[in-house]
């Protein structure tokens, strides 16, 4: 009866049904004959119950499952163990000489590989040195995108075959004609090839190709087009720009809980690991630590095993040096409250102490210098768009959500095999994504907090809306200017010991302008998925001379005290009016229009969204009603979802119409709407039931069952005014000592992909390891041939020679035979006249 209770207790727990028996529950769940003396119940063994005798609806689960059932039989030879296999952290070469050659003629990509060698090298260049201390800042490393994104896309091109026409969809000749466009045109500032690249007369391009260690497939793109294309064409274009133009990162930054490993990125060594030395240090460090032969060809790459070894051996180093957001929590009632001068921007101070230093900058510092310098310098109506996104002929497709630079596909449009649940991948980086920033920001002191639509979907379940592809976080604009100075050009990684996710920080070159101006530059920085280009929107609020909304003009106040900026000035000397006003009503705003008033941001509250700990306005509660109105708070379908409070989750109505399988009294189906509509009036027992039976949304339920109970107890302390009630007070208390960020509820994707493809019987390192075999095979049967061929060759040539010298001889020959004739010939001729004239002398 142990089993029992754990499995009623759990369903209690996620579907808060405390009404239903142990009886009904077996009943419901199909336990069959299973053992109930079972000592312990996992996901696993909830997942065997659920095998017996019961039908799916989702293709993906059928093949999931059916494939852990035969892992579990042990059938094929495959591990026992499921759970292990699908958390697989190395990747084993079996022949690196084979693998390395492959990577030199066409991209291979596998990241565990590239994180391996980076943490082992990390390890190698400052263990014996800073045992005891902290990282170095100054480690330089070399860097090439090829071993952080997948551009494998590219290798279907690297015969050379196809031009920038590939890439790009030529407009008919007919259009170009009338427009009076040619092809030189057409590509200037896109796109060059080899051959052009060659006889380019700006040599900045050449200099860029041949500084980069690439594979050229016979095009090189270097600018954004806003043109109008399908996915597939964008996809290489994306690639082919990475390959190409993408300037490195200027730094590479290891995330861990105790601080970063932070290096420099050395620009000036744009290379793969495959010929800048990394690999061959991994190779020599693993042959001498495990007492290997110098020809080992099998080598395994476990990127948690090298991190973990790293931070037990070489302290992270924190970045700042300020106290910390957790310790300033903990001081302040779980409270941060925001310094008003922190809102405001006095770049022209920031500028002149730049300039005062300009010889000791250092690159980071430089290039802030650089990118305010010249903002300043620009009108708010004439800025030029900074951040690029995807341009598809179908809008719907939702390209704008994507970077251009890193765009590997529509992730919810498109699957890996018949295994995957097309929405599963867009889940895992959208989780990751916010998970990661907020790790990121949190060890770091960078303070920011959720806004806009995330700020809605944390207020619903404490996770991201299902239909949502975006990202959007706030912060004053001092501290956006400090995250920009140390950040920017960052190439961030996630906590090894979680995931294996890689995000690049990008801040805008326009700073200094904070009008909303011609409404191309209403984003100051992004957060981006380089594996997707799926990004986080982040926003500065800065005080700023634009008309506040009549909502704050009650804010207003006759003699207000002054204030002072980020330096200790005041700024209200020289203001406009509307500044002014402003300043006094403490009213801040983004450059795309969204004012918010001090109280309303500060004190931030510390909470939790998608497992990771995040910090929220003071008046969340204002803000939203403000933006999406009273309904944003209260109405519980959008987007053809529907949440389900029992559930704790917003759910398609598909997955509804599905799961209930409704009809309607004349025994016809009811439309996935109504479904949803009539949803929350069905009969609770047999909903459970089926629910259950979906296993889906049972693995949704599961997934988020921690997070989403968390954020519900949460909304009870912060809906109401507990400090007004001191016991109360003390219980939300004690619920915020006991946040902590939680282990992530959705595997990294690399791991989600691997998992996906073992399913299907593929493993791309073999895969990889065959082609190349495949290859040497071809390569040696090309060698015979050619031999042969040159052999045949030489014995023709040889023989053609012989018969040649042969001709030459007979015909020198004959020549010689019929000059000696003629020559006989001669004498004979010459002859006669004197035995003439013999035979007359006698005569006379």
């Amino acid at each position: 009866m142990m089993m029992l209770l754990v499995v009623y207790q759990l369903v209690v727990l996620v579907l808060g049904l405390e009404s239903v028996s142990e009886g009904k529950l077996a009943s419901l769940l199909d336990l069959g004959d299973w053992d109930l003396a079972n000592s312990s119940l996992s996901i696993s063994d909830f997942i065997k119950l659920k095998l017996k005798g019961q039908k799916t609806y989702h293709k993906f689960d059928e093949h999931v499952f059916a494939a852990m059932a035969r892992i579990q039989s042990n059938e094929n030879g495959k591990l026992a163990d499921y759970e292990s296999t699908s958390s697989k952290t190395d990747v084993t070469i079996q022949n690196v000489e084979l693998w390395k050659r492959l990577s030199e003629e066409e991209y291979t990509y596998e990241p565990r590989i590239t994180l391996a060698v980076y943490l082992s090298y990390i390890h190698q260049r400052t263990y014996d040195r800073y045992a005891t201390s902290y990282a170095p800042y100054n480690l330089r490393v070399p860097f090439s995108w090829a071993d952080w994104i997948d551009l494998t896309a590219l290798n279907q091109y690297l015969d050379k075959t196809k031009g920038c026409e590939a890439v790009f969809p030529r407009e008919s000749e007919a259009t170009m004609k009338l427009n009076n466009i040619t092809v030189v045109d057409w590509l200037e500032g896109l796109c060059i090839t080899d051959k052009s690249l060659q006889n380019s007369v700006n040599s900045t391009y050449a200099e860029e190709i041949n500084s980069r260690d690439i594979l050229s497939p016979n095009f090189h793109v270097f600018g954004y087009s806003d043109a109008k294309d399908n996915p597939q064409q964008k996809i290489f274009q994306s690639k082919s720009y990475i390959n190409s133009k993408l300037p490195l990162p200027k730094s590479l930054i290891f995330l861990t809980d105790g601080g970063s490993y932070a290096l420099t990125v050395d620009r000036t060594q744009n290379k793969r690991i495959l010929k800048s030395g990394l690999l061959s240090h991994f190779f020599s460090k693993k042959k001498k630590e495990h007492n290997l032969p110098q020809d080992q060809k099998t080598f395994t790459f476990d990127p948690v095993y090298e991190f973990n070894r790293l931070k037990s051996q070489v302290k992270p180093r924190p970045i700042s040096s300020e106290p910390s957001i957790d310790s300033a929590l903990k001081e302040n009632d779980y409270k941060l409250k925001l310094k008003e001068s922190s809102f405001i921007f006095n770049y022209g101070r920031i500028l002149s102490n730049y300039e005062e230093r300009l010889e000791s900058l250092n690159d980071f510092e430089k290039s802030h210098y650089e990118s305010l310098a010249y903002s300043s310098l620009l009108e708010a109506r004439k800025l030029p768009k900074y951040f690029g996104e995807v341009i598809l002929k179908n809008p719907q497709d939702g390209g704008i959500h994507y970077d251009y630079r890193f765009f590997s596909g529509l992730i919810d449009k498109t699957q890996i095999n018949h295994f995957e649940d097309e929405t599963e991948r867009k889940k895992i980086i959208m989780h990751r994504l916010l998970r990661t920033w907020q790790y990121f920001t949190y060890h770091n002191n960078i303070i920011n907090w959720i806004s806009h639509g995330s700020l809605l979907s944390w207020y619903w379940d404490g996770l991201s809306f299902p239909w949502d592809n975006d990202i959007d976080v706030q912060m004053p604009i001092m501290e956006l200017n400090n995250f920009c100075k140390q950040f920017n050009n960052s190439l961030v990684v996630e906590d090894v010991s979680q995931g294996f996710g890689r995000y690049y920080v990008d801040c805008t070159s326009f700073l200094a302008q904070r009008t909303r101006g011609n409404g191309n530059n209403n984003i100051d920085a992004r957060f981006i998925d380089v594996s997707s280009g799926l990004f986080i929107d982040i926003t500065g609020l800065a005080l700023t001379g634009s008309t506040m909304p009549k909502r704050y003009s009650n804010k207003l106040i006759k003699q207000p005290k002054k204030s002072t900026d980020s330096t200790g000035s005041t700024p209200e000397n020289g203001l406009t009016r509307n500044l002014r006003q402003n300043l006094n009503a403490q009213v801040y705003n983004c450059r795309n229009g969204h004012f918010y008033q001090y109280s309303e941001l500060s004190p931030l509250k510390l909470s939790i969204v998608e497992g990771a700990l995040t910090l929220i306005p003071n008046d969340f509660v204002t803000i939203l009603e403000t933006e999406y109105q009273r309904r944003g708070l209260e109405k519980n379908t959008y987007a053809k979802y529907l949440y389900v409070p029992e559930l704790r989750l917003w759910m398609s109505y598909n997955d509804i119409y599905d799961i209930l399988q409704g009809t309607n009294s004349h025994g016809r189906p009811l439309s996935a709407k109504t479904m949803a509509t009539i949803f929350p009036r069905l009969n609770s027992d047999i909903n459970l039931k089926k629910f259950l039976r979906n296993d889906h949304t049972f693995k949704n339920i599961y997934s988020t069952f921690n997070v989403t109970r968390v954020h519900e107890e949460e909304l009870k302390h912060l809906i109401v005014n507990y400090d007004q009630n001191k016991r109360k007070s003390a219980e939300y208390r004690q619920f915020l000592e006991n946040l902590r960020f939680m282990n992530p509820i959705r595997k990294d994707l690399v791991t989600y992909e691997s998992r996906l493809k073992a399913l299907d019987g593929y493993n791309e390192v073999e895969e990889l390891e065959k082609k190349q075999e495949n290859r040497e095979k071809e390569r040696k049967e090309k060698k015979e041939k050619e031999e042969k061929e040159k052999k045949e060759k030489e014995e023709k040539e040889k023989k053609e020679k012989e018969e040649k010298e042969k001709k030459e001889k007979e015909e020198k020959e004959r020549k010689e035979k019929e000059e000696k004739e003629e020559y006989e010939e001669d004498d004979n001729e010459g002859e006669q006249p004197t035995e003439q004239k013999s035979q007359q002398e006698a005569k006379e």
